[in-house]
């Protein structure tokens, strides 16, 4: 059987499906991140299956469920007798599957009986703040699957999230909060028009997609930006070897995807095509700029630029960094889907004279964070003079705002606050300073892994900011335990803890690069990391 995601997944790459089809289950499982979308969908899945069944009672809704994953025929044959029982108005999870051996399992389905026939009418549930192109796609799929059987499929809806949507006190009530989060929008006219320029395609892919089944050749892999997400692409990864089309180029998308359709990837694939002066290739000046390194084996550093950038840090230095939550479903009151919650903060400050201090937040209770956290703020990043050191300033000064938004009494501290970042990324987002191992970003940990003795996330519990994120959620959600609880704690404080402790590291050893001696830095150093409470 082809489902709707392993079609995505064909005509995306047809070597995707095989090594699907071919047991490489336990490789291509799901990340973290990826894993956690999934959570946040299954909880925003169940906000609009009360909504779509408001107002039906207990015994016209049926579920189909308690059924493993391959067990189709068991499924359908649930679906049927759902369909022919006449109490049973709305079936979620119904499942069919054509002559194409295509498979549909359709979120809500509405059953009405007319004359011999049934009419059916279709909601799929999309954890989005709006309708996008790839949703008409897929329930394009699943509306071509039931009509190929016979089936009388009149209207065709999306329920999707309410972009306005902020969370009151009355949303304790979950009906009251499913009636105003989910927004249902008729999408009939889209897909009949959809299938109708691709039924053929459907027909063809379908077939095509049998002939890739466990024990066939291997398919031609095909190279493109999908790649980047494919969860097999750990399986090509001789495709992805470093540098190439996909880490050297990250912002001229059209041009990388020509490339990739025609089989340029490596660093000598594009000499070998566009010659030593890329000519004809376009992409953007910083582009070029991060070719040629690789091209030519070299670093970079441009010393005026760096000094530029450290004579305009101002003391007492605060390096600063948040940790925040998003959900699908908000969590807390005044909050919209998917908002940056603050829920920890650490702030290292230095004083000129070197001396060194460290204050944190944590929020460990399962309450809102944020007042506590403007108090923290307004505490510790005190006076109206001293640089806010952060790395990503769009991040920490979105946060910022939004705080003010909760609390209107907090914007002169954030808008001093805001006034006095100085953002660490600007000197390697300009090019000040490029080291080949970047490829195209420079993230913090490419940064830290450039110019400390060893990677001090990698043997940490919380060793990441999804792990932070996730993590935090599954303790909001009373998904740990206390043992586990008090571990990720502990975790987090010292995760948060090294996010500020690096950037004074890395400042330190950016005056060394331009032999600029800085007294105030002498007691900055790996030791200050080495030396944290555990």
């Amino acid at each position: 059987m082809l489902s709707k995601t392993n079609y995505k997944r064909f005509i995306n790459c047809e070597a995707s499906l095989w090594y699907q089809r071919n047991n490489y289950q336990d490789l291509i499982q799901p990340d973290l991140l990826t894993q956690d979308s999934f959570d946040q969908g299954r909880d925003f899945e169940n906000l609009a299956q009360i909504k779509i069944s408001s107002g039906l009672k207990e015994k016209e809704v049926f579920m189909i469920e308690g059924f493993k994953p391959f067990e189709y025929k068991e499924m359908e044959d649930a679906t049927d007798v759902a369909i022919n029982n006449p109490e049973i108005k709305m079936i979620f999870e119904a499942s069919f599957s054509n002559k194409y051996s295509a498979f549909s399992m359709i979120d809500c389905l509405e059953v009405e009986e007319v004359g011999d026939d049934y009419h059916f009418s279709i909601t799929e549930i999309k954890n989005s703040s709006s309708v996008k192109s790839g949703h008409i796609l897929d329930i394009s799929f699943q509306v071509w699957v039931l009509r190929e059987l016979g089936n009388i499929v009149n209207t065709i809806k999306i329920a999707h999230r309410n972009s306005n949507f902020i969370r009151k006190s009355r949303h304790d009530d979950v009906n009251v909060m499913a009636e105003e989060l989910i927004t249902i929008v008729d999408v009939t006219d889209k897909v009949n028009n959809y299938i109708s320029k691709n039924k053929k395609v459907f027909i063809e892919n379908t077939q095509r997609a049998e002939n890739v089944k466990k024990g066939s050749p291997l398919p031609t892999k095909k190279i493109s930006n999908n790649c980047k997400t494919c969860p097999a692409r750990e399986l090509c990864i001789e495709s992805f070897k470093d540098p190439s089309v996909f880490n050297l180029i990250s912002r001229s998308w059209r041009t990388k995807n020509s490339l990739l359709e025609k089989n340029i990837i490596s660093l000598d694939d594009l000499y070998n095509k566009y010659g030593e002066g890329l000519t004809g290739l376009k992409i953007n000046e910083d582009e070029k700029f991060v070719i040629s390194n690789h091209r030519n084996k070299t670093d970079y550093i441009n010393k005026e630029k760096v000094k530029e950038h450290l004579v305009s840090l101002e003391f007492p230095i605060y390096s600063f960094d948040f940790e925040t939550v998003n959900s699908a479903v908000p969590i807390f009151e005044e909050s919209r889907p998917n908002q940056q919650i603050p829920f920890e903060a650490s702030i290292h400050k230095l004083h000129e004279n070197g001396k060194l201090e460290h204050f944190l937040y944590l929020q460990e209770e399962k309450t809102d964070p944020r007042s506590a956290m403007i108090e923290f703020l307004t505490r510790s990043i005190d006076g109206d003079t001293g640089s806010v050191v952060v790395f990503n300033s769009p991040f920490e000064i979105g946060v910022l705002k939004e705080l003010v938004i909760y609390d209107i009494s907090f914007k002169e501290k954030a808008q001093n606050i805001i006034s006095r970042v100085w953002d660490l990324q600007d000197i390697y987002k300009g090019r000040a300073i490029y080291i080949r191992d970047f490829l195209s970003g420079w993230s913090l940990k490419k940064i830290t892994k450039s110019c400390l003795s060893e990677n001090f996330y990698e043997k940490e519990a919380v060793s990441d900011g999804v792990e932070a994120f996730v993590g935090y959620r599954r303790f909001l959600n009373n998904l740990m335990n206390d043992n586990e609880t008090a571990a990720f704690m502990k975790g987090l404080k010292r995760y948060n803890a090294i996010d500020t402790m690096i950037p004074l590291i890395i400042i330190k050893e950016l005056f060394k690069i331009i032999d600029l001696k800085s007294e105030s830095f002498k007691n900055i150093s790996e030791d200050n990391i080495n030396n944290m409470e555990n």
